[in-house]
């Protein structure tokens, strides 16, 4: 979860750079002393609450990023940014952000490598923590791409409603969305509308229900019993539903999750992944593009 910036110091930003394997394994006693001293205790060790491509096999990782216990987002900013050894630190919502230096870390301009990392601390229960940030280390892709990937497939489930006096602008969304907050639930939302009987933008009435915070009982739910893998990696969830749903449906998921997830967030949509390994993945891909 990078930040653009975390801080200043004599006008200069404090911006984590890319870690190794090696160096996250130098750099936990330096996280286990911060939050020991500024005592903030966790459900497990550090080196077993690390979540995503933290906890993997990946060689190279943009962050380091913890699993704690909700209650600690209340008292770990502040005595984390008073820390001798944090550079900076802030929170945003549910994670609290600080940055580091790594004992004896690399330094290297082509590989975004300068002496820094992010520590990322996420507040939730840590079971669905460690599924939801899972990240399959013989994947060609990352563990986001999975994510916008299951949210894009549910999203085809969604229906909404309209009204002839609010246009284009929908009235009620209701259907299964995937959530970090709330697992894979039925969300019904029912859009606010303001004293003029104008709707506003992005205010809603929400109500989920439905709950699952196990993703292999979500995947045969939606896929069936032979599928329980089928939320674990990228590759797992196209070859899933490639084999379950006809072109049509394959082609409107893939075209929402390239034309709606992945339209902000170009460095994920860039040619270094393998998006050939999946002819109407691709084909979808450089249509979306090309628009």
């Amino acid at each position: 979860m990078k930040l653009a910036n975390t801080g200043h110091q004599e006008g200069h930003a404090f911006v984590g750079g890319r870690i190794s394997r090696a160096e996250i394994e130098a750099v936990t006693p330096v996280i286990e002393r911060i939050l020991l001293q500024s005592k903030i205790t966790l459900e497990h060790p550090v080196a077993e609450s690390f979540l995503g491509s933290s906890g993997s096999d990946r060689f190279m990782c943009g962050d380091i990023d913890i699993a704690v216990p909700v209650d600690v987002l209340n008292i770990g900013g502040r005595s984390i940014s008073e820390h001798p050894d944090v550079k900076s630190c802030s929170q945003h919502g549910n994670v609290i952000s600080f940055i580091i230096e790594i004992p004896g870390g690399e330094i290297s301009h082509s590989q975004l490598r300068n002496g820094l990392v992010q520590v990322d601390l996420i507040g939730g229960e840590f079971e669905w923590l460690k599924q939801f940030y899972h990240s399959d280390s013989k994947s060609s892709f990352k563990g986001a791409h999975r994510n916008l990937m299951i949210s894009a497939y549910l999203a085809h489930f969604r229906v909404k409603t309209y009204s002839k006096e609010w246009g284009d602008t929908w009235v009620t969304d209701e259907g299964p969305i995937f959530s970090q907050k709330n697992g894979v639930c039925d969300r019904h939302r029912t859009r606010v509308a303001k004293a003029d009987g104008t709707p506003f933008a992005s205010k809603y009435i929400t109500v989920t229900k439905n709950n699952s915070y196990n993703l292999p009982n979500s995947a045969v739910y939606y896929f069936g019993s032979c599928y329980a893998h089928a939320f674990n990696s990228f590759e797992e969830l196209i070859q899933s539903i490639e084999e379950c749903y006809d072109d049509e449906y394959v082609a409107g998921i893939y075209h929402r999750f390239f034309a709606d997830y992945l339209k902000d967030l170009p460095h994920l949509n860039d040619d270094t992944f393998p998006w050939s390994l999946y002819p109407r993945l691709a084909a979808m891909r450089t249509t979306v593009l090309q628009r």
